[in-house]
């Protein structure tokens, strides 16, 4: 981008990348976290979780930290580049070409010996491979690089199970030759919104790098989501500016004119909630109407409400109860967006910057704030916490007042003074975890579509019982179960239809079992619009995920993906099962009973969690 020197230097908020602009416009940072960067990258061998919301500077931090280390990584994976809707062999073909970009003057015979027919591709020459790595990426779009992209990804897809070995094995290899760990940057992790069919199919690239010295670029939801393949990485998180250092940015973008909006430099910051993008987005927009609206005060309200329209108009909204929590409160336990199935609360007011994250207060407690241009759009009713709705929920079904419940959790010793409020401890634990799970996938409200990817079937079948009991204990809710059979003689799309055809179900659930083969897959693909006023939760393989979202190019946009041993195990503990257990014992009246639903699948829950427990031991 063309910069001036001396006059005003307007942009949407971009990454500063050259040294121009670095020289004009880079402000000292006013976080230690870019210090522990440029030491990690000087001295460490062990990889980094490097996050922060949208537009708060981490681009531009991880740039500022390789020129001042003097280091650039070896292989660099752009994975928000060129695909918005990306499958696991699409995520394979970035990883791929780019190891196949470094190892062009290092070690590229490594490579042929695990990817045989790779120098048909490719080349046999090291120039022949730079080039070729760019064109399978498409950088350079042509009928060539187009085939050659076709061919690489012909290449893997027969392999893709076999993928995450290969790449550690040639990672491993090129270490060896090279005496030394190799340093890769994952960049553009941050962009995929955790659940979605995008994001798993980062997942399996993500492990493997994590075994290496990677610089992973996230979103402050993925430090807080505890993902598997974060397990045991170091994390570091950018939180947002201080209005000061705002301040001296945007002076520093008006250049000579900073005078002539010396009173509105202090708005617009105040308007940005510390995100620098967001604050050279309101910079940009008062210029712009400032022509418009000579009187300066409206130019700022039309600047805002213009970056309103540019952040949240199409933007997935969060509920109106959680905003209006946390404006009450300031405050946020992160814990809450990991929960499974909750991506309407904190996970997506989280990633979407609806709710900015300011500094952590105590353990996993944060203060933070709703997003300063986001309109006063709440209705007028009062928003309890959810754990004061749950207890409030509790004391009405018990025939008590639900008077004196607004406890502040955050208080010393807060539940010594809600029993005495209640006169008997309450143990909802698992109680509160699973109905947010099952209101996110049972509600008839709306119209979601899961696939839960598991790696035990049995684990499968005690999680869709305790679903289905759940779904059950509600009037209006019809849940029908079926098994889907893939296999050469099978017709899987013909069961599929007959099933959707019963008007009567509420919740259709699928099992799908067996070898399915890709006319298959791309059948039910092409029937996209069958599956989207429906309530769907497939039943899948793990294992097979990868080669099902290769060949769903239409449908896995349509779908929210759990794996299931993972939010299980993240979300549930034996103590807190065992502890609910006996609460609930004691209002088990007879079999037919929602309670004895209820108990008999904790139970089975609760035998997987002591299963699990022992195998990781």
């Amino acid at each position: 981008m063309k910069r001036n020197q001396y006059g005003v230097n307007l942009d949407e908020g971009i990454a500063l990348a050259s040294q121009e602009e670095f020289d004009l416009l880079y402000l000292e940072s006013d976080s230690e976290v870019e210090n522990r960067l440029v030491e990690w990258i000087k001295s460490s061998a062990t990889s980094v979780v490097f996050g922060g919301q949208i537009g708060c500077g981490k681009t531009t931090t991880i740039e500022r930290a390789l020129r001042i280390s003097e280091k650039r990584p070896d292989i660099v994976c752009h994975f928000d580049r060129n695909h918005i809707n990306p499958s696991p062999l699409d995520t394979w073909l970035i990883v791929f070409a780019e190891v196949a970009r470094f190892s062009a003057t290092q070690s590229f015979p490594v490579m042929v010996e695990h990817l045989p027919g790779l120098q048909e591709i490719l080349g046999v020459s090291p120039v022949e491979w730079e080039e070729s790595a760019t064109q399978a990426l498409l950088e350079k779009y042509s009928p060539l690089a187009l085939e050659k992209h076709q061919k690489f990804k012909g290449l893997l897809e027969p392999l893709l199970q076999h993928l995450p070995g290969i790449l550690k094995t040639i990672i491993q290899e090129i270490e060896a030759i090279l005496g030394r760990s190799i340093f890769i940057f994952a960049s553009g992790v941050d962009k995929f919104e955790p659940g979605t069919a995008a994001y798993i199919s980062l997942s399996e690239p993500l492990t493997v790098f994590a075994s290496f010295k990677t610089l992973f670029e996230v979103n402050a939801v993925h430090l807080f989501a505890n993902d598997r393949w974060t397990h045991g990485l170091k994390k570091e998180v950018l939180t947002v500016s201080s209005l000061n250092w705002i301040e001296d940015m945007l002076s520093k973008r008006l250049g000579v004119y900073a005078q002539t909006y010396k009173d509105q430099i202090p708005i617009l910051a105040a308007y940005s909630g510390g995100i620098p993008r967001q604050a050279l987005r309101l910079l940009d927009h008062f210029i712009v109407q400032h022509k418009h609206y000579p009187n300066q005060n409206d130019a700022i309200i039309h600047c805002v409400e213009a970056v309103n329209r540019d952040f949240f108009s199409f933007a997935k909204k969060p509920k109106n109860e959680l905003l209006k929590v946390v404006a009450k409160q300031n405050a946020l336990e992160t814990t809450l967006v990991s929960l499974p199935g909750d991506l309407e609360t904190a996970m997506r007011a989280v990633f979407g910057n609806w709710i900015i994250l300011k500094q952590p207060e105590q353990e996993s407690l944060w203060q933070v704030c709703v997003n300063p241009v986001i309109k006063s759009s709440f209705d007028n009713l009062s928003a309890d916490d959810p754990e004061i709705l749950l207890l409030k929920k509790y004391a009405t079904q018990q025939g008590m007042s639900a008077n004196g419940l607004d406890i502040d959790v955050r208080v010393n010793d807060w539940q010594e003074t809600l029993r005495e409020v209640v006169d008997h401890p309450i143990a909802l634990n698992i109680i509160e975890i699973l109905d947010t799970i099952s209101s996110a996938l049972l509600s008839k409200d709306r119209e979601d579509r899961i696939i839960v990817a598991y790696e035990n079937h049995q684990n499968a079948e005690i999680v869709r019982a305790y679903l289905e009991a759940k779904s059950n204990t509600y009037e209006y809710q019809v849940w029908k179960h079926v098994v889907i059979q893939g296999g050469n003689q099978q017709t899987p799309l013909n069961e599929v239809v007959n099933f959707l055809s019963d008007k009567t179900t509420d919740i259709y659930s699928l099992d799908f079992v067996g070898d399915f083969n890709d006319e298959q897959l791309s059948e039910l693909n092409l029937r996209r619009d069958t599956f989207i006023d429906k309530q769907l939760i497939w039943w899948v393989p793990k294992n097979k995920l990868p080669q099902y979202l290769v060949q769903w190019t239409q449908l896995r946009q349509l779908f929210q993906i759990f794996i299931l041993e993972d939010d299980i195990s993240r979300s549930l503990t034996a103590e807190e099962v065992e502890a609910d257990l006996e609460f609930m014992k004691d209002l088990v009246e007879s079999e037919n009973t929602a309670e004895f639903s209820y108990v008999s699948n904790l139970q089975k829950v609760l035998s997987y969690l002591k299963a699990d427990k022992q195998h990781a031991a």
